[in-house]
């Protein structure tokens, strides 16, 4: 059984003869059976924890080996122990697309003992008890994050109306939100569209990925927390996937400040590193007749440097290492003692390494045979956690 579907043998067969492939094989069978991550399981026989000594925690979205529903997990990677699980009541969530069995809770986001995440598009804070203290129901998707007031910003599709009524056309406008953490409410939103096409930017949207109705694919907002020489607190550091681009915004004056196309292809996730870094995580993968396939063998961790104009990637050698190669999605973060986190989505790993290679791995277990794709993990450092909890 895989995410509470019952397979049939020749069906159960075929996804272990499809999970001893390249990624690109498998890849091409989620997409071409419909299967969702939180649907299919990889049979695979590693351990769960493969970390030399390490501390601080985990928080995931995967799947209850009791009742094989979507729940969030808090880990801590020190004893190797769950110190809580959130399971929101499916009823309660009130969805109208997806069925119990197909639901993924995507990028939780701890506030104190409350939760933020996403389930098929609408926005939950669900208290420790998993009870639902606010809904948004605003088509969002990918990253959930807060900002330096704790408001929380969140990517989105945006739904053009006239008189109020929906104009969407075939070409999806992806937008920024900004969501009030108390009420739940939008206090804010602004059109992808219109911020590339207002800073005189709109050749990006049809000379730099593919021309499909998915022309911007937004998948990551991350909030400047401090002033530096080259971005003022409240910046927003934006990924648009389909576009290989990221750029720096400034909402308070509706500019674009800086904006950069590739090295990295179809990149997810980017972040602020320090007074003059960021890094971007590269899937590095190619499109080819509606086909993905990976440009380098492997996924990458980029740096941009702001003072010099360079892009380095010193991790190379960790993703070769370690055969990284999530084809869609994947986290990454530059952690405070250098190591990176990753999260090969696809394939229900995250992995810790540094510039010589791999420290440590955890396996989406779900049993003894199977393991699950992951739904966009956090890592919380030891001080960090503590902070959350005053």
């Amino acid at each position: 059984m895989a995410g509470g579907h019952k397979i049939e043998k020749n069906k159960a067969d075929l996804i272990i003869d499809i999970a001893k492939l390249p990624s690109v094989f498998f890849h091409e069978f989620i997409v071409f059976t419909g299967l969702g991550p939180s649907q299919l399981a990889i049979p695979n026989h590693v351990d769960q924890f493969q970390t030399k000594k390490m501390s601080g925690y985990l928080l995931i979205s995967t799947i209850s080996p009791k009742n094989q529903l979507a729940e969030i997990q808090l880990l801590d990677l020190s004893n190797k122990t769950i110190l809580h699980r959130w399971q929101p009541d499916f009823d309660d969530l009130e969805l109208k697309n997806t069925s119990k069995f197909n639901l993924r809770l995507t990028h939780p986001l701890l506030i104190k003992n409350d939760l933020i995440t996403n389930a098929d598009g609408i926005l939950y804070r669900i208290d420790k008890n998993s009870k639902i203290i606010w809904k948004n129901d605003g088509n969002f998707h990918h990253s959930i994050e807060l900002d330096a007031n704790n408001d929380i910003w969140v990517c989105g599709t945006i739904n053009r109306t006239v008189n109020g009524q929906s104009i969407q056309s075939n070409i999806l406008d992806d937008g920024i939100f900004k969501l009030d953490p108390v009420s739940g409410k939008t206090i804010f939103k602004k059109s992808i569209f219109d911020i590339l096409i207002e800073n005189h930017y709109q050749n990006i949207l049809f000379s730099t990925g593919p021309n499909t109705e998915d022309l911007i694919h937004v998948n990551d907002i991350q909030p400047a927390f401090k002033t530096t020489k080259y971005w003022i607190k409240g910046d927003l550091l934006i990924s648009m996937r389909n576009r290989s681009s990221v750029f720096l915004y400034r909402p308070s004056t509706n500019k674009i400040i800086w904006l950069k196309t590739g090295p990295w292809n179809f990149q997810h996730d980017c972040d602020f590193l320090n007074d003059t870094e960021i890094g971007v995580f590269g899937n590095d993968v190619t499109d080819f007749n509606g086909k993905s396939y990976l440009i380098h063998g492997h996924n990458n961790q980029y740096i941009y440097n702001f003072a010099t104009g360079q892009v380095r990637t010193p991790y190379t050698r960790m993703f070769k290492e370690g055969k990284i190669k999530t084809l869609s999605e994947g986290r990454s973060r530059i952690l405070p003692d250098g190591q990176l986190f990753v999260e090969e989505t696809n394939f229900g790993r995250i992995l810790f390494g540094d510039t010589h290679g791999i420290n440590g791995t955890y396996v989406n277990r779900l049993n003894d045979q199977y393991i699950g794709m992951l739904g966009w993990s956090r890592f919380y450092t030891k001080e960090e956690y503590k902070l959350l909890n005053k």
